[in-house]
C-alpha cells in the first residue's frame, strides 16, 4: 500500500482557526492594547472562507532529470464550533474541499483533482493546538503531518494585552527520522488596526520555519519518509469585534525531501516550491 502525506496547501488552513477578541481600544494618544484571544462562539457557530493558492516548483528524480509544476488549487474551508471548553476554548469540526488539476500526462491530458478532508480540533483560549485528529484518514502519516503543521504554525498568544509593535516568538522542539531534534520558529508581531472588507481588523504579521517530518510506517509495503523543510510569511487581518480572520496572505518556500523504499530497492525524491496563498471570509454564523 502506497501511503501519501497530504499536499502542502492542506495543512495551511489549520491557521486560521486562530482568531482574536480586541479590548481596551481609545481615540486618545495612549498606546491601544489588545488582548488577543480566540473566538469561535457558541457550539452551533460556523465560519466559511474561500481558499486559493499558486504552487511552482521543481521535482528532482534520481536519475537527475527534473520536472517542472505549475498548480492552482481552489477550495472551500468551513469551521463549525462543536463545543465550548472551560477557559474559553473550544472544539471544532474543519472541513476542507480541495480542487486542483494535475500536470498533463504524456499524451497532454489534465485530471481535474478534487479531495475532501476533515479534523477535530481541540484549541485552546489562546490559540493553542491541544489536540487534533483526522477524520477518515488516508494514513498515521497524513495526521501526524497536520497536526505537527497545526502545533508549529499556529500562534499561541501572549497572556496580557499587548500594544502595537508587540512582537513575540515560538519555538517548537521536533524530532525527525534518524532521532535527531530539530526546532521550528516562528515570530509573530501586532502592527496595528486596520478598516479591512468592512470590518475593523487588527493585523498580526508572522514569518518563520516549519520543520515536518513524515516517519516510514512498518506495515505499509511501500516505506515513505523523509522532511518538509519551509519558509513562510504572511499577514492575516483579525475582525475585532466578531473575533474572526477576514483575509490571509501567505508565501512559502518548501524543500521537500523522500525516501521510497520496497523489496524492489530504494528511491529518493526531492521538490522545491514556491506558493502564494489567500484565505478569505465568505460567511459567519452564530456567536
Amino acid at each position: 500500500m502506497t501511503v501519501k502525506s497530504p499536499p502542502p496547501h492542506v495543512t495551511l488552513c489549520i491557521f486560521l482557526l486562530a482568531a482574536v477578541v480586541v479590548s481596551g481600544l481609545s481615540c486618545s494618544s495612549e498606546p491601544q492594547t489588545v488582548l488577543l484571544r480566540m473566538k469561535c462562539g457558541s457550539p452551533g457557530s460556523s465560519a466559511s472562507y474561500k481558499f486559493s493558492a499558486n504552487e511552482v516548483g521543481k521535482v528532482h528524480a534520481d536519475s537527475g532529470a527534473a520536472r517542472d509544476f505549475d498548480i492552482k488549487v481552489e477550495g472551500d474551508i468551513v469551521y463549525n464550533t462543536q463545543d465550548t471548553l472551560p477557559g474559553g476554548g473550544a472544539i471544532i469540526l474543519e472541513k476542507n474541499r480541495w480542487s486542483w488539476d494535475e500536470p498533463a500526462d504524456d499524451s497532454g491530458q489534465v485530471k481535474r483533482v478534487t479531495r475532501e478532508y476533515a479534523y477535530k480540533v481541540e484549541m485552546l483560549a489562546n490559540g493553542k493546538i491541544v489536540n487534533l485528529d483526522m477524520i477518515d484518514k488516508p494514513s498515521q502519516q497524513s495526521e501526524d503531518y497536520v497536526r505537527n503543521f497545526a502545533q508549529q504554525a499556529n500562534p499561541v498568544f501572549p497572556d496580557e494585552k499587548v500594544a502595537p509593535g508587540y512582537s513575540w516568538m515560538q519555538t517548537v522542539p521536533v524530532k525527525v527520522v534518524g532521532g535527531a531534534i530539530d526546532t521550528s520558529k516562528m515570530t509573530f508581531k501586532f502592527k496595528g488596526t486596520a478598516r479591512k472588507m468592512g470590518y475593523d481588523c487588527a493585523v498580526l504579521e508572522y514569518s518563520g520555519n516549519l520543520v515536518l517530518p513524515v516517519f516510514p510506517n512498518p506495515e505499509d509495503t511501500l516505506a515513505v519518509s523523509g522532511i518538509d523543510r519551509i519558509d513562510i510569511s504572511g499577514i492575516s487581518y483579525f475582525a475585532i469585534d466578531e473575533g474572526v480572520i477576514v483575509t490571509s496572505d501567505e508565501r512559502r518556500r518548501t524543500d521537500r525531501e523522500r525516501k521510497y523504499v520496497n523489496d524492489k530497492g530504494e528511491k529518493t525524491r526531492k521538490s522545491e516550491i514556491e506558493s502564494v496563498m489567500n484565505f478569505e471570509l465568505v460567511s459567519l454564523k452564530g456567536g
